[in-house]
């Protein structure tokens, strides 16, 4: 969070909050003037949602609540650097915030989601200020105009003139607003939704290979215990055979020895030791 002496600010709109219709008219005023001030839509949606979640608190646990906002010109960081920034007040005189503390740390508990807007304005803009006494509270957030935005008095003359003219019927364009970004929200959920479940499939078969191939080595390292214990040649064998068929996955297997100048195969190869049983038949060698 930045520290900032502000130096002057130009006030766009003074709007009253006195009815649930006012909360929703502020949202729409803080989007219209954030577009206003260049910033793009997503944040358009994130200023909006910040003040009306404010301005919601301000009208429900407060009286006499107002919202104003302007466009102040303040001095930042060590060398002093000229920012303008989109500054929204939201003031009421109810009786104060009283857990204003374990709130801001997020370890307050409320039935009725006291609290929570706060905390989600945090999140969503660049600071947020809060006074709060038993007269009233006030809220200052603020948020820096995008890179390369630079107002002029004229430019917010006009702003400032366009805010007024708007007519009430904005609420319902408002509505129709908050709408669509939650059904664009609940697209992009399903979107991740999916392509959570895809990399999750591809994770269990990923750990079903990583699993199969853990067998296939306790299989080899077991072998090479049997081999380096066994000296007999048959069980050695016997033990070779009973790995490549486990580890092949085969329902059977057998060794073969051909002894020298024999035409026939041996009748007496070594079967793997598995649940299907092999019939195995003596193979005619090559005559070349």
């Amino acid at each position: 969070m930045n520290s900032e002496a502000p130096e002057r600010s130009t006030r766009l709109l003074l709007m009253a909050l006195r009815r649930e219709q006012d909360v929703v008219l502020c949202r729409n005023r803080a989007r219209t003037i954030a577009a206003a001030l260049r910033f793009d839509r997503q944040q358009q949606v994130r200023i909006a949602t910040a003040i009306s979640e404010i301005a919601r608190n301000a009208f429900r646990y407060g009286r006499e609540a107002t919202a104003e906002f302007s466009l102040a010109w303040s001095r930042t960081g060590a060398n002093r650097r000229i920012t303008q920034n989109f500054v929204a007040i939201v003031r009421d005189r109810g009786p104060g915030i009283g857990d204003l503390p374990s709130i801001l740390a997020g370890t307050y508990q409320s039935k009725s989601g006291m609290g929570m807007g706060i905390l989600a304005a945090k999140r969503l803009m660049d600071s947020v200020h809060i006074d709060t006494e038993a007269s009233g509270t006030t809220v200052r957030l603020v948020q820096e105009l995008p890179k390369g935005v630079d107002l002029k008095p004229l430019d917010l003359q006009s702003i400032a003139g366009e805010i007024s003219r708007s007519s009430q019927a904005e609420l319902l364009d408002e509505l129709a607003a908050q709408n669509q970004e939650l059904i664009a929200t609940l697209d992009q959920l399903n979107i991740q939704r999916a392509e959570l479940e895809k990399i999750n499939g591809e994770l269990d078969e990923t750990n079903r290979g990583v699993v199969a191939l853990y067998d296939e080595l306790e299989t080899v390292q077991r072998v090479g215990r049997v081999l380096a214990s066994k000296l007999d040649l048959t069980a050695l064998l016997q033990a070779i055979t009973d790995a490549t068929v486990e580890v092949s996955g085969a329902e059977c297997g057998g060794f073969f020895r051909k002894e020298p100048q024999a035409q026939i195969l041996p009748v007496k190869p070594l079967p793997a030791r598995s649940p299907s049983p092999c019939r195995i038949l003596p193979l005619s060698t090559s005559t070349n």
